[in-house]
């Protein structure tokens, strides 16, 4: 199951990934496409703890928008993992480019 954030343009957005493992799990972030790649940048941080992980966006821009995967491996048995999709609602937009709800937004 794929949960959704919808964020305004330049707001700031975070993503949790919650893991319960024994051992303890390492948690890695990709942001879903062609290739899927590895969640690193100057404006993406992503902080761990004991059984958490958050990927934060101080600034939501289009570049942040989309699928992203939260892996955990603790070397024992599968993979897990967990999506999350960002929807950025832009500042300015015409009637085309935006739907919420099956009502047309405009400016």
């Amino acid at each position: 199951m794929t949960s959704e954030k919808v964020v305004n343009e330049t707001a700031p957005v975070t993503l949790e990934c919650v893991v319960m493992a024994n051992p303890l799990a390492v948690i890695t972030w990709y942001r879903v496409g062609d290739p899927e790649v590895e969640v690193v940048g100057a404006r993406v941080q992503v902080v761990a703890s004991v059984a958490t992980s958050k990927l934060s966006i101080a600034h939501a821009s289009s570049h942040n928008a989309g699928l992203y995967r939260c892996v955990a491996y603790n070397g024992i048995g599968a993979r897990v993992n967990a999506t999350a999709n960002i929807v950025l609602l832009r500042k300015y937009f015409t009637c085309d480019e935006a739907t919420l709800g099956g009502v047309v937004v405009s400016r």
